[in-house]
């Protein structure tokens, strides 16, 4: 508190304003033994409730993250051939804050209990506040920015390889290292920021940096070995490899009896950011399954059974900080770069991981582990090919997140898995798949545009460890999990792709169940000649054979009979689709049609152009096809009355009898002579030459009927052979239509 106040970074208070609101922060100090800079440290509690039940942290926006997150930054750190790590010193204190803010950052302290208590306000940024990252990231990024066109190497690495005041970057020669150490230091000096703590794996590097900048590698020991914890896990710059971090010491020191709270605090405290162990950790996370399964509380012991197996694992965990992991995954002067990722499941577990293989110019290819993923196989029964599906969503996750992280490295990725069924899902359209499928190949597909998938056979897969899991012994000497297959390192001429043949079964193909009201659109009811009507139809099935034919094919000539049959042939099995829909459908099903239809009688049938006729015990005779079996036609719809005009005009307007005659030759019309009469009737030819009966004869005088004889009479009769009879009926007064009759011998 003493180097705050000489510091300036805490003033006393001096003047008091009535009715401003303030907040007076708790504090109290944090020893740290293993820090090699700042044993002891003031942490200010922002949480803290005042006295209206609400605290500075409620009040405060917390602001967006501007930095990478901590999985791209230790991916970045892990591709560089020479690399080094360094931190801001005391980077919160060096960010003044307004002084009408400050009234928000007071506190009460006194040098010793003999002095009185004095009231102080901080002018800096106050660790403990939600805001307190967000201002200080900022204005790292504020710098970069401000910086860009000045010193562009620097300002990029300020802006990508931070990490809070933390910094994990790398160059790929020791040259470029330590140029860029120079600019990196001069242009956070400018911002009153100094750069302190540096590490490498280069000692040449670590040469031109001063002894009171460099990391003190004396507190932080992991078997007797130095080390430099790096946002959680350790390197070793000696060795150059990294270490996961145990901490089962701060986990399992209050914690006297195993029960389900323990367990899964202990399980939480491994940090593996990266899934370096992931085998290792599916172990415990199945474990920790099985107690959710075991309905058991939180706080009550484990039963006998699950207490032997989870010393077990409780055993294993410390060996962990055993396995040396190598940092560089990406050869010296590698030309060639590809990333290869593998996805597997069981009934227990899924999970993904990437290599990243590098070849140089003398064609040595480096192929290490890169990053994994796992998770725990759901409760809920799957069958094996969706959980393999599952399997290749992480995949995806992985992929995404290290092609942003690793931007332009990357030359080409390839993506494997052992599923066809998986495969053929992911290479067809995502909305073919039911729902549960469809969903995630959709998402497979978004995420893994520029990736190439391809078919490994089972036993080439190296993926059986994550899905299964495995023990810190058996990982640790498993070449299999940490310097990829072996045959991913030669020529990709000798990779296994198998060609396998698209599954048909267990494809998961959506089903579309579709209500609908389905209505037959009857064109003919548009035209009021049979032949203009076949002529447009003629033209339209032209018109669909020429856009199916090449140029010299299609056909440009006059229409002709045999376009107009079609046509013909055409209309009638639309007009019989309308009228006639379940004879038609039952005949199809081979099946007889009702008894109410009234096609029943004659025994119809659907010939081989689907055209509906009438059947019949004719077919021994000679007769012509179409008279034997006529086309069955509708009485009542608009196409038969188009026939029966068109026949009537044929004929020159014949009369009913002839004009049903002509007809039956070929079709049969129920109620044919009604639909015979009513075109005639409407027929305005007929209608014009129609004969009309005289019914008011001329007949003679009364007065002059004395005045013929007999003689005469036969002499009228001869001059005018009808009207005789008609003469009979004149002086009625209904005269009624008579049918004289005149013979000639």
């Amino acid at each position: 508190m003493k180097e705050y106040e000489e510091l300036g970074q805490m003033q006393p208070v001096t003047t008091y304003e009535e009715g401003q609101p303030c907040y007076y922060l708790p504090h109290h100090p944090v020893f740290k033994e293993t820090s090699s800079t700042t044993k002891t440290r003031v942490v200010f509690d922002g949480s803290a409730k005042s006295s209206n039940r609400l605290s500075l942290n409620d009040i405060l926006q917390v602001g967006p993250t501007v930095q990478p997150d901590l999985y791209s930054t230790v991916l970045r750190f892990r591709t560089h051939q020479v690399c080094f790590t360094a931190d801001i010193a005391k980077m919160y204190q060096q960010i003044i804050m307004h002084p009408q803010d400050r009234i928000l950052q007071r506190i009460l302290w006194r040098q010793s209990p003999e002095q009185p208590i004095q009231e102080y306000q901080l002018t800096t940024v106050t660790y403990g506040t939600s805001a307190a990252p967000f201002l200080a990231t900022r204005c790292l990024k504020k710098l970069a920015d401000d910086s860009l066109a000045t010193c562009p190497r620097a300002a990029q690495i300020l802006s990508k390889d931070f990490y809070v005041d933390d910094l994990l970057s790398g160059t790929t020669t020791t040259k470029e290292a330590i140029q860029l150490r120079q600019e990196l230091s001069t242009l956070l000096q400018t911002a009153g920021f100094t750069l302190r703590k540096w590490a490498s794996n280069n000692q040449q590097f670590l040469d031109t940096i001063p002894e009171e900048l460099k990391e003190s590698q004396q507190t932080l020991s992991l078997d007797n070995k130095d080390g430099v914890s790096t946002l959680g896990l350790l390197w070793h710059p000696s060795s150059d490899q990294l270490q996961v971090k145990d901490n089962s010491a701060s986990t399992s020191k209050n914690s006297t009896v195993s029960t389900k709270r323990n367990v899964l605090a202990r399980i939480a405290s491994i940090f593996d950011p990266l899934g370096l162990l992931s085998p290792i950790v599916i172990a415990h996370k199945m474990f920790l399954q099985k107690l959710w399964q075991d309905n058991l509380l939180c706080d009550k012991q484990l039963q006998q059974h699950r207490q032997e197996e989870w010393n077990h694992l409780l055993h294993a965990i410390p060996k962990m900080s055993q396995i040396y992991i190598p940092r560089k995954v990406i050869c010296a002067n590698a030309s060639n770069i590809q990333l290869h990722g593998f996805c597997d499941s069981s009934e227990q577990a899924y999970g993904a991981y990437l290599y990243i293989r590098s070849t140089d110019h003398n064609d040595n290819t480096f192929c290490p582990l890169l990053c994994s993923s796992s998770k725990v196989a759901p409760l809920k029964k799957l069958t094996i090919p969706r959980l393999e599906l599952c399997a290749a969503v992480p995949l995806a996750k992985l992929f995404k997140r290290v092609i942003q992280s690793l931007n332009g490295v990357i030359h080409v990725s390839y993506l494997w898995t052992d599923s066809s069924i998986v495969l053929t899902w992911i290479q067809g359209p995502s909305t073919r798949w039911k729902t549960f499928v469809g969903n995630r190949v959709a998402f497979i597909q978004e995420e893994t545009p520029s990736a190439i998938w391809q078919h490994v056979p089972s036993q080439n897969n190296p993926a059986d460890l994550i899905s299964r899991g495995a023990d810190p012994t058996t990982l640790a000497t498993s070449t299999f999990w940490w310097n990829s297959p072996e045959w991913i390192t030669r020529d990709p001429s000798a990779w296994p792709v198998a060609d396998f043949d698209t599954p048909t079964a267990n494809l998961e193909t959506k089903t579309v169940h579709l209500a609908l009201n389905y209505q037959h659109e009857d064109f003919t009811q548009k035209f009021s000649k049979l032949n203009r009507l076949l002529r447009v139809i003629a033209y339209c099935k032209r018109f669909v054979y020429n856009c199916r034919q090449q140029s010299a094919n299609r056909q440009h000539t006059a229409l002709t009979t045999q376009d107009l049959d079609q046509a013909l042939i055409c209309c009638v099995k639309t007009v019989q689709q309308i009228s006639y829909e379940q004879e038609i459908k039952d005949l199809l099903e081979c099946q007889e049609v009702s008894t109410t239809s009234s096609l029943k009688t004659r025994h119809p049938f659907i010939d081989d152009k689907g055209i509906l006729r009438v059947g019949g015990r004719l077919q021994q005779s000679t007769l012509p096809y179409h008279v034997i079996h006529h086309i069955i036609l509708p009485p009542r719809h608009h196409f038969t009355k188009l026939i029966v005009s068109s026949e009537h005009i044929r004929l020159h307007h014949a009369g009913p009898q002839l004009l049903m005659a002509s007809l039956r030759e070929k079709y049969w019309i129920p109620r044919i002579r009604d639909v015979v009469k009513t075109v005639t009737h409407h027929c305005l030819t007929c209608y014009k030459f129609k004969v009309r009966h005289n019914s008011s004869w001329v007949s003679y005088p009364q007065h002059e009927s004395n005045r013929l004889d007999h003689s005469q009479q036969l002499a009228s009769i001869m001059q005018d052979p009808l009207s005789y009879e008609w003469d009979q009926h004149a002086a009625s007064k209904q005269p009624k239509a008579t049918s004289p009759y005149l013979f000639v011998l």
